[in-house]
């Protein structure tokens, strides 16, 4: 069984490992580190937007799985992109995640400025850094981790242990108006180091690593658990936002109505433990809901939501903010696929800062669901069933924003809207015309305020 899980793996990793060996061996020991031409950079990324495991509309998304030459290194250089955030995430074979590191803990090169620490100029020209992927286990104190550097292991368990590929993601959130995907900074250059000291970057090895990458799932093509089995899942009239901890919990909650569901549920849906899934960024927070049309054809959203940094136009400084960005996506659970986001920018509010989010299919909108009613409308999608997603990007501290969803304590629905306070999400199913009962502009007071109980 344990080299039935492994033998993938290691068939990746020779084959990746012996593309950069036979590109190492036709090279001579000189180091280049010449930037390739722009349209070679960033060749070795793959997959640069894919519409699976749940992605925001608003963030780009780029991936490399990468071989670590063995005693070696690999390397990414690039600029700081035009952007709200950027991130790198390192993820196992569940695409859960092992380890990250964001824009504001990379540090510049010298003569450079990183543009996301607060109070830096965004539209500095010098945006430099490098980055380091090694094979190898974080310390365990994060005191001791080397500068701009990523580790790479797997785990049995609590059992961890260097490994030689790292499925990498490359995260860019709001991309200033009139830049494109990658903030106007081009991909990353990736380069390898050997053991030797030999350096080798992107066009020597993309043939060589593409013709292996063919040994690696399609991970769009994985499906989910039970995902085929024709049951009912966990959507109420009021829907009940669970706190996303794993994709064990996620699976629990969500097969609730199903014959085995509440046993499933007891076993698995309170699982506390915060080791992610479908390529979640560490950065984040989540909460997650089911909607119905057989329960209402519109959701009315509504509360306080966290104030975040204003950067689509360009502005020239970030500004501190309770939370760095937050957006509310329409999902289809089956196929991980997104339907629509809306985020922190594009939220209308009343004077009390106040915000209500109006989620229809596109024939079902209510006349009054539009800013000029105070209500900012988000398609359901195509299904009848929809999951929503809540995120939280990067809170200010506890002591000073204590509702971010990073601060809800498990287990999973039971402490949601009682550390939320008023920034908790309330949601209620309704139908189109009663929602255009309430005229325009839609009062916030005149939408329920109700928890559903966990089950």
């Amino acid at each position: 069984m344990m080299l039935a899980r492994f033998l993938p793996k290691l068939i990746l990793c020779t084959g990746l490992l012996l593309a950069v060996e036979a590109a190492a061996s036709s090279t001579t020991p000189t180091l280049n580190l010449t930037p390739p031409p722009d349209n070679q950079r960033g060749c070795l990324w793959i997959n640069q937007f894919f519409n699976t495991l749940f992605p925001d509309t608003q963030a780009k998304y780029s991936i490399a799985v990468l071989p670590i030459p063995v005693g070696g290194s690999v390397s990414i250089e690039g600029d700081f992109p035009h952007a709200r955030y950027m991130s790198y995430n390192l993820y196992d074979e569940k695409l859960a995640p092992l380890d990250s590191i964001n824009d504001t803990t990379l540090s510049a090169d010298p003569g450079s400025e990183n543009p996301f620490v607060p109070g830096a100029d965004r539209n500095a020209v010098l945006r430099h850094y490098h980055l380091r992927v090694i094979a190898g286990l974080p310390p365990a104190d994060s005191a001791l981790r080397q500068p701009n550097t990523l580790y790479n292991a797997q785990y049995l368990g609590m059992k961890g242990i260097p490994f030689n590929v790292a499925v990498l993601f490359y995260r860019i959130y709001v991309p200033d108006e009139g830049t494109d995907v990658t903030g106007n900074t081009g991909l990353p250059i990736i380069r390898f180091t050997d053991a030797r000291g030999i350096t080798l970057t992107d066009p020597p090895l993309c043939a060589g690593v593409h013709q292996a990458l063919n040994l690696f799932p399609d991970i769009a093509k994985i499906p989910e658990p039970l995902s085929i089995l024709p049951i009912n899942t966990a959507a109420f009239p009021n829907p009940l936002w669970l706190k996303f901890f794993n994709m064990t919990g996620a699976t629990g909650s969500r097969y609730y109505h199903s014959p085995i569901g509440p046993l499933l549920y007891e076993l698995t849906g309170q699982s506390t433990d915060s080791s992610g899934g479908f390529a979640s960024n560490q950065d984040n927070r989540y909460l997650i809901a089911y909607i119905s049309q057989q329960l209402g054809n519109v959701v009315a959203i509504h509360g306080h939501f966290p104030a975040a940094p204003r950067t689509f136009a360009g502005e020239t400084t970030t500004s501190s903010a309770q939370l760095r960005y937050w957006s509310l996506c329409t999902n289809d659970s089956i196929t991980l696929s997104v339907y629509a986001c809306i985020y922190d920018e594009q939220l209308a509010t009343d004077p009390d800062g106040r915000g209500i989010i109006l989620v229809s299919k596109s024939n079902d909108r209510p006349v009054n669901a539009r800013a000029e009613c105070g209500v900012t409308w988000l398609d359901w999608g195509l299904d009848n069933l929809s999951l929503m997603i809540y995120r939280n990007l990067l809170p200010e501290p506890q002591a000073q924003f204590p509702y971010a969803v990073q601060y809800v304590p498990g287990p999973s629905g039971q402490h949601e809207a009682e550390f939320m306070g008023p920034y908790y999400p309330y949601a209620n199913h309704m139908s189109r015309a009663a929602f255009e009962g309430l005229g325009c502009p839609v009062p916030v007071d005149a939408l329920p305020s109700i928890v559903t109980p966990p089950p």
